[in-house]
């Protein structure tokens, strides 16, 4: 859907491209906009588009891809730190929540379903790095009850920007160790 690039060039152009497709969501939905509304904000041609991606989709696949790869260099608030809280967790947590505007995009458009299988697809990519973020030895869990969880945190955080955040960053974070622990339904019966 979109070329890997590997040179500085080659990587500031098409993060030119994905740049100003945000910010061409930001003003009407993904359905409305062309390749063409694309290459002219950007002041490039479509044939410069077409040696990044195959189409206006691969733009958007490279821009959701981008996002979710970030998430790997981010770095926790350092007060968000708390003895019994798992910095995976709240940081994971604390990204998502960062990006409240992209999300009221994605759900505008009807793409978070789309963001979410980007998400599995590169947890599955990652395997073995997706299950030691959970804290979860290699062998015990499959890589089914890993897309399991995935779907389960992202519909947790999906209702979490739905609510407007009511919960804290701290009750998520138990309601996610709860769901990856295995012990939701013991935590169930005590409330």
């Amino acid at each position: 859907m979109y070329k890997n690039c590997n040179t500085p060039r080659t990587m500031k152009v098409q993060h030119e491209y994905i740049k100003y497709l945000f910010y061409l969501m930001k003003e009407k939905p993904y359905q409305e906009i062309s390749i063409q509304d694309i290459c002219t904000s950007v002041n490039g041609s479509r044939r410069s588009f077409y040696r990044y991606f195959k189409n206006k989709d691969g733009c958007l696949y490279a821009m959701l891809d981008m996002v979710i790869t970030r998430y790997y260099y981010y770095e926790m608030p350092s007060e968000l730190k708390r003895t019994g809280y798992p910095d995976e967790v709240l940081s994971y947590l604390n990204y998502h929540l960062e990006r409240s505007e992209f999300y009221n995009i994605l759900l505008r458009d009807h793409l978070f379903e789309l963001y979410i299988d980007r998400i599995v697809e590169c947890a599955k990519f990652n395997g073995v790095y997706a299950l030691r973020w959970f804290g979860i030895a290699e062998g015990i869990y499959s890589e089914d009850a890993l897309i399991f969880h995935l779907h389960g945190i992202m519909a947790l955080i999906k209702n979490w920007h739905l609510s407007g955040y009511k919960r804290s960053i701290y009750e998520m974070t138990d309601i996610i160790c709860h769901l990856i622990t295995g012990d939701w339904a013991e935590s169930m019966n005590k409330k």
